[in-house]
């Protein structure tokens, strides 16, 4: 991991550490926690919680649900739970160092979100931490998404956060599972005559409706968001980071 310190990231109610991870907090892992909605969860579990970005957000939203964050990088582990003492979030979240592949819950969720920290098929970084972080020899991201299904509550939903070129893939999950349904898809463009880079997919454990929300067009110009990623992430970011 590079020597270089990264100050800490802070939220309108939360400070997140950074320093020990490999990956940084971002803009797209901000926007995808605005976008995800569960229903009432009693238990969230966040699958590669990475700093712990999406808990806090969750936390936020949720502050009655027990969110369980899954993390495989040693000091990101330490990090998440250095951010949960500093902002005194404990005993609604905690941290387990565990492989995914390896995790078995007590008991099932009802909700699950992830930003995958590897994307398949992509070019290996060069700098060997951000390599574990992001990428898997082994998996596609669709045999996760079957993987996480074994955890979740009937009912339960899954929110993840993918490539946008692979999203035909995991739309035809169907191919490989009945026990999940998709429930809704957003894709997320910089600008508005960029191409999107990202979407956001909600599967459900039960059969339901499927919907494709218009894409979220993230700025009006470099460093300046848009109305609509202001309106979405205003409750969450510091005034003076949406100006």
């Amino acid at each position: 991991m590079s020597g270089k310190k990264r100050r800490p990231f802070e939220l309108q109610h939360f400070t997140i550490t950074q320093e020990k991870v490999s990956l940084p907090v971002t803009t797209d892992a901000c926007i995808f926690g605005a976008l995800t909605e569960f229903q009432n969860p009693k238990n969230i579990l966040d699958v590669g919680c990475g700093s712990g970005i999406l808990m806090f957000l969750m936390h936020q939203k949720y502050p009655n649900a027990h969110i369980l964050g899954l993390e495989k990088h040693p000091e990101s582990v330490q990090t998440v739970q250095e951010n949960i003492e500093l902002n005194k979030t404990a005993p609604s979240m905690s941290v387990q160092e565990v492989d995914w592949w390896d995790f078995n819950p007590e008991n099932q969720v009802d909700a699950l979100i992830c930003n995958p920290p590897f994307f398949s098929n992509h070019l290996p970084s060069q700098e060997s931490s951000k390599r574990n972080a992001r990428h898997t020899d082994n998996y596609e991201l669709w045999q996760l998404l079957v993987h996480m299904s074994h955890w979740l509550a009937p009912g339960g939903t899954i929110s993840m956060l993918i490539p946008y070129d692979i999203r035909t893939q995991m739309e035809e999950l169907g191919a490989h599972t009945q026990s999940l349904y998709l429930k809704q898809s957003q894709s997320i463009q910089a600008f508005k005559d960029s191409k999107p880079h990202l979407s956001v997919v909600h599967f459900q454990k039960k059969i339901c409706d499927y919907r494709t929300l218009d894409p979220l067009i993230v700025y009006d110009k470099p460093q300046q968001f848009t109305e609509e990623s202001k309106r979405l992430l205003q409750a969450f970011l510091q005034e003076r980071a949406l100006k």
